[in-house]
């Protein structure tokens, strides 16, 4: 905008006076003179017009700019929400029970009333419980890391 302020100034026609004193031997000539430029009223306009322009194009581009960070930190946090529900859902119905049925069958085995391949397999179960809470933590971290580079307060490029 200021670029855009000076060339209107520069369109301005510089109107200069002068003068001048010249001393011959009849006669002592005294003149005067006054200067405008031509075209008065299109001085520089072009450039004026085009570097408005210009200032309209950056001032849009930023505003898109603006518009798509709002949206990708509105996806983001929408991601880590989901993936925040989901682990919690996943320790709270599958992991714990898991986990403390997984204690039941030991102590079980260990009195005889179950065999080895029924522990066996519930201990995959619990394994499988246990890599899905990795997994549902991996993907709440990277939706956290996403929000960050969205936000731009992450160190991860």
């Amino acid at each position: 905008r200021e670029k855009a302020r000076l060339l209107v100034a520069e369109g301005r026609p510089n109107i200069s006076l002068g003068g001048g004193y010249r001393r011959e031997e009849d006669a002592d000539i005294v003149a005067g003179r006054v200067t405008i430029p031509l075209p008065i009223g299109n001085r520089n306009r072009g450039e004026a017009t085009r570097s408005e322009r210009e200032a309209d194009a950056a001032a849009a581009a930023v505003e898109s700019l603006r518009s798509r960070i709002r949206e990708e930190i509105s996806v983001a946090s929408e991601s880590l929400r989901a993936a925040e529900a989901r682990l919690i859902q996943l320790y709270e119905t599958v992991t714990a029970r898991n986990e403390e049925n997984l204690a039941l069958l030991l102590e079980a085995y260990r009195e005889g009333q179950i065999g080895l391949a029924e522990v066996v397999l519930h201990q995959n179960e619990a394994f499988q419980s246990r890599r899905l809470e990795l997994e549902a933590r991996a993907e709440k971290r990277r939706a956290e890391i996403d929000l960050e580079r969205a936000l731009g307060v992450s160190s991860y490029p």
